[in-house]
């Protein structure tokens, strides 16, 4: 079993387990708590240390949480969305915690 991170911009995007099946390609499940480019094998050790983190997330009305690379959780705000109609795209930068 591998173990690895997707990290972009000094952010953890996601974990994930899996087996690489044949040429890089990977047989993986990934837990996604936001975007990545980049993704680096880590130990099991690491997996689990950081899996504990996101099981810690913060939760506060009107905030964001990043999760930084040192596992430590970086607040922003979040502004408040109305009634109105948002478009996929607005949506997916809303989830993901990107200003609109």
């Amino acid at each position: 079993m591998n173990y690895f991170k997707g990290i972009e911009n000094g952010y953890i995007g996601a974990i994930g387990t899996g087996e690489i099946v044949a040429n890089g390609v990977m047989n993986a499940e990934i837990i996604s708590i936001g975007m990545w480019a980049e993704i680096s094998e880590i130990t099991e050790a690491e997996y689990n240390e950081i899996l504990s983190v996101v099981k810690t997330k913060p939760h506060t009305e009107g905030k964001g949480y990043r999760l930084k690379n040192d596992l430590t959780w970086e607040e922003y705000a979040v502004e408040p969305v109305g009634d109105e109609d948002l478009t996929d795209g607005e949506t997916l930068s809303v989830i993901m915690g990107d200003e609109l």
